[in-house]
């Protein structure tokens, strides 16, 4: 299936099989999905029945005290939830698709463009939370814009130095010319950001 044309606002842009590839990693990579877990959005997901797997992944981790997730463990847990027998053998069918596939080749670039992406959507998403602070003058609220721009900066699967938050060929390709940037003011930010937020992303 080609990649459908899409803001980045979901995964999309990415098709829909890299997203269920995403969804096998996140099931079988313990570790991976425990690293990520706290800036993962399941309705970053453009199918249905992948986020309703997502929230529920993410349910079982925070249920069952970080307990390593399996298939049985997330079926057993989606037929309890659901009653819908249309809406679950849906569900029960893209798990099945999902584990079948053996391919394991696109791991690495999948995880990594999984991380780059869940990262931009949380940093975004700090950044308008602090327009709208400094707009209503909520001083009070600033501890919430750190907590979330920290919960990037704590995710980092990937040591070496070639990982960038913002790929230029990735933006390239989603842009279609190079990224402009804007500054935030915050020095930090800005790193993380490769310069500040990009024309467009907000």
């Amino acid at each position: 299936m080609g990649k459908t044309k899409s803001n980045r606002e979901n995964l999309g842009f990415l098709d829909q099989e890299f997203e269920k590839k995403l969804v096998k990693i996140l099931i079988e990579d313990y570790k991976f999905f425990g690293n990520i877990e706290s800036i993962l959005d399941q309705n970053c997901f453009t199918l249905p029945e992948l986020r309703e797997i997502v929230k529920t992944m993410k349910e079982l981790y925070h249920d069952v005290e970080r307990a390593p997730l399996n298939y049985d463990a997330l079926l057993t847990r989606l037929k309890f939830s659901i009653s819908d027998m249309v809406r679950l053998n849906k569900i029960i069918d893209t798990i099945k698709e999902i584990r079948d596939n053996t391919d394991k080749s696109f791991y690495t670039q999948c995880k990594e463009d999984a991380e780059r992406y869940f990262k931009q959507q949380k940093l975004l998403k700090a950044v308008k939370e602090a327009e709208k602070i400094l707009e209503r003058g909520d001083y009070k609220n600033y501890p919430k814009i750190g907590t979330m721009i920290q919960e990037c900066l704590d995710v980092n699967c990937f040591k070496n130095e070639d990982f960038k938050l913002f790929d230029e060929d990735w933006e390239d390709a989603l842009n279609g010319k190079a990224r402009i940037t804007i500054p935030t003011g915050s020095e930090h930010i800005d790193d993380m950001l490769h310069g500040g937020i990009g024309i467009g992303e907000l």
